[in-house]
Parts: C-alpha cells; structure tokens; sequence
C-alpha cells in the first residue's frame, strides 16, 4: 500500500497521525526533489503529468486520503498508460480508413 502518495502530485496537508498495525517497509522521498526530477524528465513515454492527473482527478471525485485503500494509483496508471496503449492511435485510424476506401476503389456497383 502508498502512504501519502498524493504529497507528490498536489498541494498536501497530513491530518492525524499514522501508526502500522504490521510490521512494514518505509520508504521516505523529498517531494520537493521528486517534482524537480519529474519535471526535468522529457522522456515522451514518461507521462507522469497524465499519471498525477488521473490520480488527483480520482481523489477529487471519491475523497481525500493519505491511504490508497481504493487502490487509485493502480487506476491511474491503467488511465495513464495501460488505456492509452489500447487506443486506436490518429495515424493508424487515418491509415486502417485510407486503406478501406481504397480496397473499395475501381469496383463497380
């Protein structure tokens, strides 16, 4: 599970205070270094933006929380990546559809 996850995407204030019922990991980021990093990042297949995006607009809709219980971040990345792999792209739209009309060509009715 992500703690506090949303500290890296948005403005982000912690109310309360955590305590683990289990033993677990804790990993400790700078969210200040991450979003230099990030934003230093011109990879076009690191859509981190359209990540953030998705994953803010999700916790718009259902409730804030430092705990991902609804498993948001797993939503956002197919939103990010996983969806927009399965879309048709404009290209190959264009392409399948010049293709038909010209399979078409030259036929009688």
């Amino acid at each position: 599970s992500w703690i506090a996850e949303p500290v890296l995407w948005c403005r982000w204030f912690h109310h309360g205070n955590l305590r683990a019922q289990t033993e677990c990991r804790l990993l400790q980021l700078d969210a200040h270094m991450f979003q230099h990093i990030t934003e230093n990042n011109r990879n076009p297949t690191f859509k981190v933006v359209t990540y953030a995006t998705e994953l803010v607009k999700l916790l718009n809709q259902h409730g804030l929380s430092d705990l991902d219980t609804q498993d948001f971040a797993e939503q956002a990345v197919a939103r990010a990546f996983i969806d927009e792999e399965r879309r048709p792209s404009l290209g190959n739209m264009f392409r399948e559809s010049f293709s038909r009309k010209s399979e078409g060509a030259g036929q009688s009715l």
